[in-house]
């Protein structure tokens, strides 16, 4: 794994002891994470959705256009739009674990993943609504 690397994972599949999420309850589920901290075996994780939501009272959007930061990966991970849901939705633990939940992607040519400015743009959006930001 390395940063940028998008994994398809149901979060349901992802222990909540061992994979803990940053929000105390999680906004929605994503069908696909990006890696965007590591530090030895440990790793930080994003989720990503085509759909973007709004805060009910505000109407402010929840989630950050990601779609100009994809590349490699099947046509469905490339196609359409892509949205970070939420800075604080983070989750961190062993990479094996998110490894383990990973669902199997379509054969493509290159893995699906967020380019350096992408990854970037996630850290910068944890930082900002105080999720992980640190494997440990």
């Amino acid at each position: 794994m390395a940063l940028g690397d998008a994994l398809l994972i149901s979060h349901g599949d992802l222990s909540a002891e061992r994979c803990p999420c940053s929000a105390d309850e999680p906004i929605v589920e994503g069908e696909y994470f990006v890696c965007y901290a590591e530090e030895g075996d440990r790793s930080c994780w994003a989720p990503v959705s085509p759909k973007q939501a709004f805060h009910q009272a505000s109407r402010k959007p929840v989630r950050v256009d990601m779609s100009d930061y994809r590349e490699g990966g099947p046509e469905a991970w490339r196609a359409g739009s892509c949205f970070l849901i939420d800075g604080k939705q983070t989750y961190r633990g062993n990479t094996a674990d998110f490894l383990a939940a990973a669902r199997p992607m379509p054969e493509c040519d290159s893995p699906a993943r967020l380019t350096p400015a992408g990854v970037a743009r996630v850290a910068d959006q944890v930082r900002y609504r105080r999720g992980f930001t640190t494997p440990e």
